[in-house]
């Protein structure tokens, strides 16, 4: 899995910036509000800026996933609260779904 790391211009920022990207398809049978609707997505990167750095982690092929998700795990709750996310409904649901 590769991993990158920055240190940005420091910002004026309490709490920590999330960002998810995937593959897979959405299940257009239920609502976005439904995490069935998003069974057969899955996290390719997580992404986040606190403080003064900026984290990539990226997961090089579908049998890294498992490792991201792994990841994930140990990484989201350590992270300064509050969280934010630009489209929180979509990344509530798959962090959700690769955490547990």
């Amino acid at each position: 899995m590769k991993e990158n790391s920055e240190k940005p211009k420091r910002l004026r920022l309490e709490g920590t910036i999330l960002d998810v990207e995937t593959v897979g398809e959405f299940d257009e049978r239920f609502s976005p509000w439904d995490e069935r609707h998003y069974a057969d997505v899955q996290p390719t990167i997580l992404g986040y800026l606190t403080d003064d750095v900026l984290v990539q982690y990226c997961a090089e092929g579908f049998d890294e996933i498992g490792k991201l998700k792994e990841e994930m795990s140990h990484t989201i709750p350590r992270l300064e609260s509050p969280l934010f996310a630009l489209n929180t409904r979509f990344e509530r649901h798959i962090l959700k779904k690769a955490v547990n």
